[in-house]
């Protein structure tokens, strides 16, 4: 070894690519993160897994040479590899490529991935933590209703053409046919029966492409914040948009908001429950969350 380079040891990090990510195909081939990731004096590790079980394959193959996994994608992605990021207690780092990329917008992490590349080197870690349904975790919000329409309703072909406002057309599409459902909310000392059309559940600030389930919801706090809508026409609900959009609903009629650490949500029917985009379970359903539960980087400001 040379004596330019005694003594300095060059830390090894797992870089995973979704190339079926909305801009994942842009970077595919593109040596801009591996060298940006070069010069910090990491060595990078990269791949472009072409599914959820390689991702997982590769986690497993590398961790024990590896001090984080910097993972390329949407929060599809993100929330595919959770098992094996709280298997291994790695740091992660995010490059946003998705459509919505919440969790990345939540963290104040740049939307650009060749910024995203100098927060794992210039920033620092952040605790944050998983939400939970059914023993199954997500980082953003968990729908009930409207949103997982919404989910079902959304294909790779209509994000990457309309990109985050696909998000608007699909709940304008389905909203006309979304039927009200009876739901039973508990908590450790409430029991609420209400009327709804949407139920939501945030561990993390933002989900639908930009819009804050709280203005006050934090990814590190010890607890989950829950609203539900009451049955509205297309115009009350537009009426009402800004204040979802910034999460400005508290107070406000036909609203109900809940604060808790965990939450009891029963339907007169099973209904599905869509967590980061992905259809997870059906009620009922148990919520709560694993505090701490995984660093990731973000920004020193």
């Amino acid at each position: 070894m040379g004596s330019s380079g005694e003594g300095r040891v060059k830390k090894s990090i797992l870089v995973l690519i979704n190339e079926r990510s909305r801009r994942g195909e842009d970077f595919k081939g593109s040596d801009s993160i591996v060298k940006a990731l070069r010069h910090g004096e990491k060595v990078p590790i990269a791949y472009y897994p072409e599914s959820v079980d390689r991702m997982r394959e590769l986690i497993e193959r590398h961790h024990m040479e590896i001090e984080a996994i910097l993972i390329g994608g949407g929060d599809g992605t993100l929330h595919a590899a959770i098992a094996s990021l709280i298997k291994y207690g790695l740091p992660i780092g995010i490059l946003p490529m998705g459509t919505a990329n919440d969790l990345a917008r939540t963290l104040g992490i740049p939307g650009d991935p060749e910024d995203a590349v100098r927060v794992i080197l210039n920033g620092k870690l952040k605790a944050i933590n998983l939400g939970i349904v059914n023993g199954e975790y997500f980082f953003n919000v968990a729908n009930i209703g409207l949103g997982v329409r919404v989910a079902k309703r959304l294909s790779g072909s209509a994000k990457r053409k309309l990109g985050i406002f696909s998000y608007a057309k699909s709940l304008t599409d389905v909203f006309r046919r979304q039927r009200p459902f009876r739901v039973v909310i508990e908590t450790d000392d409430r029991q609420l029966k209400l009327k709804s059309i949407q139920v939501a559940v945030g561990n993390g600030k933002f989900y639908g492409g930009g819009i804050a389930i709280s203005e006050d919801a934090d990814i590190s706090e010890n607890g989950l914040v829950l609203y539900s809508l009451e049955p509205k026409n297309i115009w009350q609900a537009a009426i009402l948009g800004p204040l979802f959009k910034f999460g400005k609903i508290k107070g406000v009629n036909g609203i109900t908001v809940l604060h808790s650490k965990k939450f009891r949500i029963s339907t007169g029917r099973p209904m599905k429950i869509s967590a980061d985009g992905e259809i997870v379970s059906e009620t009922p359903a148990d919520f709560g969350f694993l505090p701490g539960a995984l660093n990731v980087y973000v920004p020193e400001v």
